[in-house]
């Protein structure tokens, strides 16, 4: 379950802003994840709620935004969004792709109180 190791990270990344802007209690937490990074929705709230319990984030809402995943052909050069995991051009029939989007994980927003 590599949830638990990103739910850890975002906490020390959390902490590290709550600190910095003296937040006294974090309440809500809007992450954007990228298909590629097989994020399962209902792990990750367990893992976040695992790993914030006893600390000011416990309790927090966490909302995810999934990102698609999109490729563009190297060989025509049109982009798509991947479906099923498919990752073959849907113009060309190629299989020579690069990423455009879909691996990202990103902070958005976080609410709290100071």
């Amino acid at each position: 379950m590599h949830e638990l190791s990103i739910a850890g990270s975002l906490f020390d990344i959390l902490m590290d802003i709550a600190g910095k802007n003296n937040l006294k209690k974090i309440e809500r937490v809007v992450l954007s994840v990228g298909g590629m990074r097989q994020v399962v929705p209902i792990a990750m709230e367990t893992a976040f709620a695992a790993v914030t319990a006893g600390s000011i984030a416990e309790g927090a809402m966490l909302e995810m935004e999934v990102i698609p995943v999109k490729m563009r052909c190297v060989s025509c050069n049109a982009v798509f969004a991947v479906e099923r995991n498919i990752f073959v051009c849907p113009f060309c029939s190629a299989v020579r792709l690069e990423l455009v989007c879909g691996d990202e994980l990103i902070i958005k927003n976080i609410e709290g109180e100071d």
